[in-house]
């Protein structure tokens, strides 16, 4: 589990890389170019645009998921083998966290919310509602949960700004 982490973290930090170069290049053209008229215009207009795209593409390299996805570990270790996460989304934001846990337990799925709310980027994590079901001769608990989280990267996410 962990190479596989450590190859994700490397490629984005190259794509980092890139772009922060790309940015550098983009603001020094600006700078030194030596267009007329419209097209110096023109071509500010789209180094601008080339920009402004470069920085939302950095912000969401920046996003704290290396933080996020540990806190979800850890807390799922916490709790031992009785909580499992079934599915989980975040929107486009980085604000809202949902996810669907199940156990055989609704204790330890209500302890799993409660361990997740107000430390790391997950700030509170809500049970919204939950069901119990049959699955093949097991009762089981499933939860739907929904989190508000930090969008900035903690000091302990190792990413350089």
């Amino acid at each position: 589990m962990a190479m596989p982490e450590l190859e994700r973290r490397a490629a984005q930090q190259r794509e980092l890389d890139t772009l922060q170069a790309e940015l550098v290049r983009l603001g020094s053209e600006a700078i030194t170019g030596r267009s007329s008229g419209r097209k110096a215009a023109t071509q500010r207009g789209a180094e601008q645009s080339e920009s402004a795209e470069a920085l939302l593409l950095q912000a969401e390299i920046h996003r704290p998921w290396h933080e996020l996805f540990g806190q979800l570990a850890s807390t799922l270790s916490a709790e031992g083998d009785g909580v499992h996460i079934v599915q989980l989304g975040i929107d486009a934001r980085f604000e809202t966290l949902q996810l669907v846990a199940e156990g055989r337990e609704l204790d330890k799925l209500v302890r799993f919310a409660q361990h997740l709310s107000g430390k790391g980027p997950i700030r509170s994590m809500t049970m919204t509602h939950h069901e119990w079901r049959d699955t093949m001769g097991a009762h089981v608990v499933s939860a739907s949960m929904i989190g508000q989280i930090s969008r900035e990267p903690g000091p302990e996410s190792g990413v350089s700004q």
